[in-house]
């Protein structure tokens, strides 16, 4: 019989802007319960509340950090990082002296970017094996950050999992060793995201768009709306709607109320997840239209699953997920009238909707299946190959 050692792994993860239970938390849930079930213990420090919330309801163990600052991401962080950083050190070297001693704890996952940086030297020195969890483009905010040379000094002790090709190539440009990047794409429960209703039997004498997405200038959502006002001038028969919540959520809601379509631009506010199954399940067509930053773009490969053609910017990860002309479209960025145009294809073909909707969740089951990603990190966790 083959043993297997158990490992005991802290998950770490202080962000500069909490933005709800996001996909990089499902994800990091995901991971944590699968962990634990094939029997290694598994605990969660930091300051995310949204985080902690969650691993606390999972009955994982829990320890709140109030002394990490903000994440060294913008100017005015970065000036509070340079006179606060070696009492910050101090602090996480006695923390991370008890989580080995009390903890046993042999696997630092760290989720966040000052304690990439700050921490890997600490960990080497406790013997703990170090992995950072990429789930945003790095070039984003890293490319002029002082600090950036410490981060590729950790990464050389670390294996950095990325979860796209897009994620990796902003690594491999600042310098991050090849050999050290794993790329590990996000996964989707094929069986909690299946659609309850056959794509050939949906209303062909009504179609319905949607997103979901935080209501944030990086999401596109305005360039989207310009495009929806596009397509409802041709008198076509469609309807869109927006889920989310987010700072831009007022000012939408004025610019759809200005063209006067409040009756086909509607913006739903926060779904729970139960509720974003039952909406994408509604719809017709998929859109995320980014304008920069989408690592990934996961609510793609659920849409995808759900078997959802998608229209989709080119941005970051996300062509990674629609395949060009074959799952959906890919249109420039910004680019309202692309938008448009890619939509009015598929709102005018139904045959090319089912083509491509059924296309799509074949590329997810071979590709986004959440069950290799689940095995995948927990090989790069556990060294079991």
């Amino acid at each position: 019989m083959l043993f297997i050692k158990s490992m005991n792994i802290l998950i770490l993860k202080n962000p500069y802007e909490s933005q709800g239970f996001g996909g990089g938390e499902v994800h990091t849930m995901q991971v944590a319960n699968f962990l634990r079930k094939c029997g290694h213990k598994v605990y969660f420090a930091g300051s995310c509340k949204y985080l902690l919330k969650s691993a606390k309801k999972d009955k994982f163990e829990v320890e709140r950090i109030n002394f990490a600052g903000t994440e060294a991401v913008t100017e005015f962080a970065i000036l509070k990082f340079l006179f606060q950083w070696p009492f910050i050190k101090k602090r996480y070297l006695d923390f991370l002296k008890r989580y080995r001693k009390e903890k046993k704890i042999n696997v630092l996952y760290i989720l966040s970017w000052n304690e990439k940086f700050l921490l890997a030297p600490i960990a080497k020195k406790l013997g703990m094996k170090i992995i950072f969890v990429e789930h945003r483009l790095l070039e984003r905010f890293i490319k002029s950050n002082p600090f950036k040379n410490w981060y590729v000094k950790g990464t050389r002790d670390a294996t950095v999992i990325a979860v796209s090709n897009a994620v990796k190539r902003g690594l491999l440009e600042l310098g991050v060793d090849d050999e050290n990047i794993e790329v590990v794409y996000n996964g989707v429960d094929l069986e909690e995201f299946r659609g309850a209703r056959s794509v050939s039997n949906k209303d062909e004498h009504s179609i319905k768009i949607g997103t979901i997405g935080r209501l944030s200038e990086d999401k596109g959502i305005e360039y989207l709306i310009d495009a929806a006002e596009i397509v409802l001038k041709k008198d076509i028969n469609v309807e869109f709607e927006i889920a989310g919540e987010g700072p831009l959520y007022e000012s939408l809601k004025v610019k759809i109320e200005k063209l006067k379509r409040q009756n086909k631009i509607r913006l739903l506010g926060r779904l729970s997840r139960k509720n974003v199954i039952i909406f994408l399940d509604s719809l017709d067509l998929f859109v995320l239209a980014p304008t920069h930053g989408e690592a990934f773009g996961i609510v793609l490969a659920e849409a995808g699953a759900m078997n959802l053609p998608s229209v989709v910017t080119d941005v970051g990860g996300t062509p990674e997920v629609v395949w060009d002309g074959k799952t959906g479209f890919v249109v420039p960025a910004k680019d309202s009238r692309a938008i448009a145009d890619a939509l009015i294809r598929l709102i005018q073909s139904r045959a090319l909707r089912i083509k491509m909707g059924n296309a799509a969740r074949e590329r997810i089951e071979k590709k986004f299946d959440l069950s290799k990603m689940l095995n995948s990190i927990k090989r790069i966790v556990t060294d079991d190959s």
